[in-house]
């Protein structure tokens, strides 16, 4: 097939259809922030980018980055993540429409199409294709990819794969080389494709190490938190022993000598002072033993002394022993994790501060459930869920997409959540396989 001459009705069309390719990606692997916000900097980015590439060819997703970055960094802390998504889905439409032009401008029995037709096929073509392809981004759960391992190489081999595309098609078009150097310019994407996946299996590979490798640092500490916790509480039984003693000695010796009032006085000593050990924090994890996988152990450990530190109170309950888990323990750590830590920042924000986790072990499954007091009276779960919602400053509000993510990768992994009466609850049900 000849090369095509477009009239400008026809290239503005497919200007301006494949203009909202750019955005579909990136709203859809971009799961930071409101919705609403990101339409709103959709319609504010399209005018712009349209008229920028009607004057210079590529100009349209440079603009396109270039406001949705200006508008969108201030809600977000790692802009590692922004950047990569955003110079991700302005490579992948040219990518497509390259590819899509080259299997066109191949195929003979098109020649005799008007260009309107020409341009209708291309593009209901790439839809497809795109469709297509966004598809395969969710079955990889790329957005949670994105969220885990982008970093500033990560952005920097996304843009210099773009700037390459980009120079390629600039010097194939001033030269006019198009059914000459079709091939090549699809040699050399899937070239450059193949070589950037390597390159970010790589840089996963490497960021999953790091990840990894914090991972275990947070457990050196949390297990030396539980060490320091044993401690504390074989001293603080030590005393009590040796305390006890004493006051069972006194009201002995009262006894002895009929001192019903000395009698009286030490009995209620005995049980102000027994009443007051068995307050302590420390007697409330005494289920902790019942817990035996010491990643897990060490996570609540460090939970609890979390809770002690921000004046939280906290009722952990635990009365069967669990030790067989049908799911990646670094995975469970997270979904805990992340779920405890909430609980904790929003039951410190309440006068009345309490947390309550508890542990059913059953053989069918285990449960996880933790319950901790609210500012509001009922919390809206529909808007929590969504990612990039957060009530606190600073924060990217990846918590609870972040579990949903771990979740889709069990059959077998179930989580709910409940708001009533100033009380959040948390449900995590794990059927054993």
């Amino acid at each position: 097939m000849s090369f095509v001459e477009l009239g400008l009705s026809e290239y503005l069309l497919r200007m301006f259809v494949e203009l909202f390719f750019f955005h579909a990606v990136f709203m859809f692997i971009y799961r930071i922030g409101s919705m609403k916000n990101q339409l709103g900097v959709m319609f504010l980015a399209i005018p712009f980018s349209f008229l920028g590439q009607i004057y210079v060819e590529g100009m349209a997703e440079v603009l396109g980055v270039t406001v949705y970055y200006l508008f969108l960094k201030k809600n977000t802390v790692n802009k590692n993540i922004l950047l990569s998504a955003l110079v991700f889905s302005a490579t992948i439409p040219y990518l497509i429409s390259t590819v899509i032009s080259g299997f066109i401008l191949t195929t003979p029995f098109l020649d005799n199409y008007s260009d309107l037709y020409y341009v209708i096929l291309e593009l209901l073509i790439e839809i497809c294709l795109l469709v297509g392809f966004i598809y395969f981004l969710k079955v990889i759960q790329f957005s949670s990819l994105l969220i885990t391992y982008s970093s500033k190489f990560s952005f920097l081999l996304l843009s210099l794969n773009f700037c390459l595309i980009q120079l390629y098609l600039n010097l194939t078009e001033y030269f006019q080389l198009y059914e000459q150097l079709i091939l090549g310019t699809l040699c050399l994407l899937f070239a450059q494709f193949f070589l950037l996946f390597l390159l970010f299996v790589r840089e996963m590979k490497k960021q999953k190490k790091i990840f990894e490798e914090k991972f275990l640092r947070e457990q050196l500490e949390h297990l030396k938190l539980y060490a320091g916790y044993l401690e504390k509480n074989q001293e603080k039984l030590r005393r009590f022993k040796h305390d006890y003693k004493n006051l069972l000695f006194s009201l002995r010796e009262a006894a002895l000598n009929n001192r019903a009032d000395l009698v009286i006085e030490q009995i209620d000593l005995l049980s102000d002072y027994s009443e007051n050990c068995f307050k302590s924090n420390s007697f409330h994890y005494s289920d902790i033993k019942n817990v035996k996988n010491e990643y897990l152990k060490s996570l609540l450990i460090s939970k609890f002394h979390r809770m002690e530190n921000e004046n939280v109170h906290c009722h952990f309950e635990c009365l069967a022993k669990v030790d067989t888990l049908s799911i990646k323990i670094f995975d469970l750590v997270r979904i805990l994790g992340i779920s405890i830590d909430n609980a904790i920042e929003e039951a410190s924000q309440v006068n009345d501060s309490e947390v309550y986790i508890t542990i059913f072990q059953t053989k069918p499954q285990i449960e996880f459930i933790i319950e901790n007091s609210t500012r509001t009276k009922k919390i809206d779960i529909s808007k929590i869920k969504k990612c990039g919602y957060s009530t606190k400053i600073g924060h990217d509000g990846l918590g609870l997409s972040s579990i949903q993510d771990i979740k889709e990768k069990y059959s077998n992994v179930f989580i709910q959540y409940k708001s009533s009466q100033n009380k959040f609850i948390a449900q995590i049900i794990i059927v054993n396989e």
